[in-house]
């Protein structure tokens, strides 16, 4: 018997809940500030004999970071509506559509399409439905989107195939039944084809098991867990003496005071019973719950903060996968769910989620793909400015031509000077860079005042450490140069930390160099850059 077994039986549980029997399921009414409403969501009691309910389920920390990061990345992509042109290519609506304006601004008077979009994906995540009801108003049919809490809905198949919804109502109001075509929903996947696919119902052995962690944690630190034994002495005390013995040594060293020395007569003696958590496996079993509950959700464990088997060079691969195999699905279903519900009499038309900016991986990657694309004529420079939300440049819609013989790339696209974007987004990046190059070595300089060249040492490893930092920031000119014959950040980022190097003597001696103008030369260096590969 250890902690685990003391989670599943519940006996460092702070406080029981008891429930009448029908396999552990209850009506629990709550005040719950993350349900909305003064009611609950039917739950079931899991193994550990935790009553899980969806709201419940959000205060296991996993569990919301899970519902979080998809609802989130929904919310953060951009949907809009698009016309199918006779040639097969697409068209998107203008901003005054009434589907743009439901769908990509402005769903209801009181949310925003970014608002809307995320309650609705994590209220599906979390419970299997989302549901809105149409409502007509001046933009048509389809005037505004209201949430429904799926706790207040019951989907009814009725003999003629279609789904209706019932709604329990929220004080005075009358019990409701909307038609199919009176709402637009998003259904997980179901299995009967009418309700939604609960996840937290279906797992509620793996959240259950670690709430039950989560709250045995709490209860075992709360009570004072350290130190924890048993005071012995050889000689016979009385009944009453032994709870006075108690409380003393509660108020001595019970609460905050488990740090204090203890002073022991008549030969008493104190014997450590306690276990430490590592003995007991507590923290892998918490560990193992965050990837559990990531496998319910398909959320990778290094979305909601778990880094343990996460490495730079496989992190954008695990965030593409995730895209893939995971968003896409809710893209779909949401697209799907809009073609059926929100769209009438319009055949050519349909709603598409723009998920390039999430394919993008890092920089190198898309720069040797968009350098692929160009040379081999399947994109053109304003397709690639467009991908990475820069303005067109004129000429920019012709291709780029490949010499015949080794040579300099020819091009019917314009080499220019530095443009205004090149020159705003240089501000800014030597901006940061200078702000972060002088925050670092004001404080170590000020730290080595009487030793100059100790921290001309170590100003120097620094700043080549910073170095890496400096490539990362230079990423917008790879990306913006590729149609230009490139941008070499790592040439750029070397004569930057050159530079740093030489100004570090203004920091010794007291000395607080002007970041402004060390902005200024970084700047000078990263349009350099710029002209060397444009000759």
């Amino acid at each position: 018997m250890g902690i685990l077994s003391s989670i599943v039986t519940g006996t460092a549980q702070t406080r029981t809940t008891t429930h009448p029997p029908r396999m552990g399921a209850t009506h629990q009414f709550s005040t719950d500030p993350l349900s909305g409403f003064m009611y609950n969501a039917i739950g079931q009691q899991s193994a550990t004999g935790e009553f899980i309910t969806p709201d419940i389920a959000m205060h296991v920390g996993v569990v919301s970071a899970c519902v979080r990061v998809l609802a989130e990345s929904v919310a953060t992509t951009s949907l809009h509506a698009f016309e199918r042109l006779p040639d097969g290519s697409k068209k998107r609506l203008p901003d005054d559509d009434p589907l743009e304006i439901l769908i990509a601004q402005q769903p209801n008077a009181t949310q925003s399409a970014y608002e809307y979009w995320e309650t609705k994906m994590a209220y599906a995540s979390l419970r299997g439905l989302g549901i809105s009801e149409i409502v007509p108003g001046v933009r048509g049919a389809a005037s505004e989107l209201k949430p429904i809490h799926p706790d207040r809905v019951t989907p009814v198949r009725d003999p003629d195939g279609t789904t209706n919804f019932r709604i329990l109502p929220i004080k005075d109001e009358p019990f409701r039944t909307l038609l199919q075509d009176e709402v637009f929903f998003l259904r997980d996947m179901s299995p009967d084809s009418v309700t939604g696919f609960p996840r937290v119902a279906f797992s509620r052995d793996t959240i259950g098991l670690a709430r039950a962690a989560e709250r045995f944690g709490g209860s075992f630190f709360s009570n004072s867990a350290q130190p924890s034994g048993q005071l012995t002495t050889p000689n016979r005390i009385s009944e009453l003496t032994a709870q006075q013995l108690s409380d003393s040594w509660k108020r001595a060293h019970g609460a905050n005071k488990q740090q204090g020395t203890a002073v022991l007569w008549d030969g008493m003696k104190f014997e450590p019973i306690s276990f430490t958590n590592k003995q007991s496996q507590f923290l892998e079993s918490r560990k193992f719950s965050v990837v559990e509950i990531c496998r319910i959700f398909r959320v990778p464990p290094h979305l909601v903060q778990d880094l343990d088997r996460a490495i730079l060079n496989n992190i954008t691969g695990l965030t593409i996968q995730f895209v893939t195999y995971t968003l896409m699905k809710w893209f779909r279903l949401i697209e799907a769910a809009i073609q059926r519900d929100l769209i009438i009499n319009r055949p050519n038309v349909f709603a598409e989620f723009q998920v390039q900016s999430l394919m993008r991986g890092d920089p190198a990657t898309r720069a040797a793909y968009y350098e692929s694309g160009l040379r081999n004529q399947w994109l053109v420079p304003n397709e690639v400015r467009k991908f990475e939300n820069l303005d067109p440049l004129e000429g920019g819609d012709e291709t780029v031509l490949q010499p015949t013989e080794p040579g300099p790339r020819e091009s019917t696209a314009p080499v220019p000077e530095p443009d205004q974007d090149a020159a705003i987004i240089s501000q800014d990046i030597a901006q940061r860079l200078a702000k972060v190059e002088h925050s670092r070595l004001q404080t170590r300089a000020a730290k080595a005042a009487d030793d100059p060249d100790r921290f001309l040492t170590w100003g120097t490893k620094e700043l080549d450490r910073l170095r890496d930092h400096t490539i990362a920031a230079l990423a917008p000119f790879v990306l913006m140069r590729v149609p230009f014959g490139g941008y070499d950040p790592n040439a750029v980022a070397a004569s930057i930390v050159a530079d740093g190097v030489v100004n570090l003597t203004a920091y010794t001696n007291g000395g607080v160099p002007d970041s402004g103008a060390r902005a200024a030369a970084i700047n000078e260096r990263i349009l350099e850059g710029i002209v060397t590969n444009d000759n």
